[in-house]
């Protein structure tokens, strides 16, 4: 017959096995918690990195299409100042010659 203590002691010795697979299963867990938890991380900063050069690629599109309006813009206002200065010197011109002609008609 099995006397208690012989059944106590067995009943220990498989609770204290059982609470050692337990704790081989908690560490487990913890490591593979660390790996995903890294794993996390990297995948959070390669999609930051990721946004970020997308970003920066819209930024550049943008700016280069409004460098090039801009650049265009600047090339009509330049010809518009130029043909403004014509025709400022037109008017000084036909100014100059109405008032010789004035001149003249007075004279004579």
């Amino acid at each position: 017959m099995i006397s208690q203590e012989e059944t106590e002691r067995k009943l220990r010795e498989k609770l204290e096995h059982e609470l050692a697979s337990k704790e081989h299963q908690i560490a487990t867990l913890v490591i593979e918690t660390q790996k995903l938890q890294s794993t996390l991380i990297k995948v959070k900063e390669t999609s930051f990195t990721q946004v970020n050069s997308e970003i920066m690629n819209h930024i550049y599109r943008y700016f280069s299409f409004f460098s090039i309006q801009i650049s265009d813009l600047e090339n009509i206002v330049s010809g518009k100042e130029k043909l403004i200065a014509q025709l400022e010197s037109k008017l000084q011109t036909q100014a100059d010659y109405d008032e010789i002609k004035r001149e003249l008609t007075s004279v004579t």
